[in-house]
């Protein structure tokens, strides 16, 4: 969706993504839908002159007649995709495959499980350095 609103020297741009991604979950490795929304605000200012690049201002010359977005859109995308991809809880409830969740279960490794005393002796022996 794109809103333009122009004058004699100056263009605003708002930019905004609604959609979903098909995601890889991070925990149990099935695919879903996220959902995603993006938005932005940009600057575009006409000038035949060079001016320093600024973050949020594009500027093009006044014999320009159009403007690709295609780029903005792409940096927009990529930039708001989130980190972690994981299925979402349905009251209160993970909606991950539950095979994987088991057998996640099974593999864990218990943090309260005693070390093995071989490692506890040979620690000692790289703290009296």
């Amino acid at each position: 969706h794109v809103v333009l609103i122009k004058s004699e020297s100056l263009m605003t741009l708002n930019l905004k993504l609604t959609g979903a991604i098909e995601a890889l979950c991070d925990r149990c490795l099935d695919t879903f839908n996220m959902a995603f929304e993006a938005e932005t605000k940009l600057l575009v200012k006409f000038s035949d002159e060079s001016e320093e690049q600024v973050e949020d201002l594009i500027v093009i010359s006044f014999k320009e007649d159009h403007l690709d977005l295609k780029d903005l859109f792409y940096e927009l995308y990529f930039l708001n995709i989130p980190l972690q991809a994981i299925h979402p809880d349905v009251d209160g409830e993970s909606t991950c495959n539950e095979n994987m969740l088991e057998r996640l279960d099974e593999y864990s490794v218990d943090p309260v499980k005693k070390i093995d005393p071989r490692w506890e002796e040979l620690k000692k022996l790289i703290n009296n350095k």
